[in-house]
């Protein structure tokens, strides 16, 4: 089962991929850590399998310090950011070391599905576009389905109860912002 700790964003969307990483039976969260910095410097001690890195936490670092700072954590860890990555930034994220560029518009399967394959090395960017490419001969059946989803057939057509779970949480979420 892969560590996840997970970093940055507002919390309300942190406990969101944290419900789904945890209904999952491959992944499990290790911790939520708010800051991007104190997430770093918690590396060491922690050791997790993935760092999912909120992009607005990226926003807010001056980017001088913050592809330095994603440099030495490729070091330690698999890094993966979630939210909208301006495509002009994906090229330096992936020189330092960010092998996950995920949408934030991503299903609970795919996302899962993600996550494991970015820390068994695999590297996957979602298109602004909403589709997201895995770079990688799928090693596994439920990878295979997912990369030959050509649109006659898609493994996520039917929601599954990890999918489902997702939407209620993002319909509450929601539901509980707008104005009435």
């Amino acid at each position: 089962m892969h560590r996840v700790l997970l970093t940055g964003g507002p919390a309300l969307l942190r406990g969101a991929y944290a419900r789904v990483i945890e209904d999952s039976t491959l992944l499990t969260v290790q911790a939520q850590i708010p800051d991007l910095a104190s997430a770093l410097a918690q590396l060491p001690s922690l050791r997790p399998d993935i760092l999912l890195i909120d992009a607005m936490a990226m926003a807010s670092s001056p980017r001088t310090t913050t592809l330095p700072s994603l440099r030495r954590a490729a070091t330690r860890t698999t890094l993966a950011i979630i939210g909208e990555t301006p495509a002009e930034k994906a090229g330096s994220l992936l020189r330092v070391g960010v092998t996950g560029i995920l949408g934030q518009q991503m299903e609970a399967a795919a996302f899962v599905v993600a996550l494991d394959l970015i820390s068994r090395g695999g590297t996957v960017i979602s298109s602004p576009s909403t589709v997201t490419r895995i770079s990688a001969t799928p090693p596994s059946p439920t990878l295979d389905q997912l990369s030959a989803g050509n649109g006659r057939y898609s493994p996520w057509s039917r929601p599954s109860p990890t999918t489902a779970r997702w939407h209620a949480c993002w319909a509450s979420a929601l539901s509980r912002s707008s104005p009435t």
